[in-house]
């Protein structure tokens, strides 16, 4: 959840768990895209209800509203709800 005020902006450089980069888009107070850059080898794992496109493949949620997907050191994810 974004702070009500926020309708549009963006973020660049965050550090997720993992020594994973995040740069994140939003507009109308809701996600628009984010872009992952693990620095290892890792399993990305996001919460959601909905299902997501990274790098234009549609992966849904399992059972417990989580979208994981294998990522490779060094290689640009672009998450688009």
């Amino acid at each position: 959840c974004l702070p009500q005020g926020w309708h549009k902006g963006y973020v660049k450089g965050l550090r997720a768990r993992g020594a994973i980069t995040v740069d994140i888009d939003w507009e109308k107070g809701a996600l628009k895209n984010a872009r992952l850059v693990p620095d290892n080898d890792c399993c990305i794992r996001i919460f959601g209800e909905k299902g997501l496109t990274v790098n234009g493949i549609q992966i849904d949620p399992d059972g417990e509203g989580i979208v994981s997907f294998d990522a490779e050191s060094g290689i640009e994810y672009m998450i688009e709800i």
